[in-house]
C-alpha cells in the first residue's frame, strides 16, 4: 500500500488538530483574585469573614496557586494535566475538565486528613472566577445517612493592576 504525501499529510493533521485546537482552548487564570463577600457562601456561613485572595500563575505544565486567607498564606504547586490523574498519589494535582480547571489535594485540617476538591470556572470577559469546593474527610469509616463532605460556592473578581 502506497502512502500519499496528501494521505500522510490528513493523517497527521488528524491526529495533532485535537492537540493543538485544546491548547489554543484553555483558558488563562493567571491573575490576582479576590473574594466577592457579598456572592459567597463562605462569606455568608456565621463564622468570622477572613478575606481570602488567590494569586495563580499558570503555565503549560502547572499551576501556582498561592492562597492567603486573613494572615494565613499557602503557596501550592500543582502539576497540570490534560485529564484527571489517578488521584492516589496523594501529591496535589490540577487538570481540565472542560474550559474549568480542577485542582485538587490533602491537607489536615483540626487534626483529620481532607482531600480539598476546587473547580474553578470563568465568567464571560474572565473578570469574574467562581470556585465550588468540596471538602471530604477521610476518617476511614462511613455510617447510613452520615455527610463526610462541605461544599461551598464562592465568587472571585480579578484584581487589575
Amino acid at each position: 500500500m502506497k502512502c500519499t504525501p496528501a494521505a500522510a499529510l490528513t493523517a497527521a493533521l488528524t491526529l495533532l488538530l485535537p492537540l493543538v485546537l485544546h491548547a489554543q482552548s484553555t483558558p488563562d487564570y493567571s491573575g490576582s483574585w479576590t473574594m466577592d463577600p457579598e456572592r459567597s457562601q463562605t462569606a455568608q456561613q456565621g463564622e468570622p469573614f477572613r478575606a481570602v485572595t488567590f494569586v495563580i500563575t499558570q503555565s503549560v505544565g502547572q499551576v501556582r496557586i498561592e492562597t492567603t486567607r486573613g494572615n494565613q498564606k499557602e503557596n501550592v504547586l500543582y502539576a497540570l494535566t490534560n485529564s484527571r490523574a489517578s488521584g492516589s498519589s496523594g501529591q496535589p494535582e490540577a487538570y481540565w475538565d472542560g474550559n474549568r480547571l480542577v485542582t485538587e489535594t490533602q491537607r489536615t485540617i483540626s487534626g483529620q486528613t481532607v482531600t480539598v476538591k476546587e473547580v474553578r470556572s470563568l465568567g464571560p470577559g474572565g473578570a469574574d472566577m467562581t470556585v465550588e469546593t468540596t471538602v471530604i474527610v477521610q476518617h476511614g469509616y462511613s455510617m447510613s445517612g452520615a455527610k463526610n463532605y462541605s461544599n461551598s460556592k464562592d465568587v472571585f473578581t480579578k484584581t487589575r493592576p
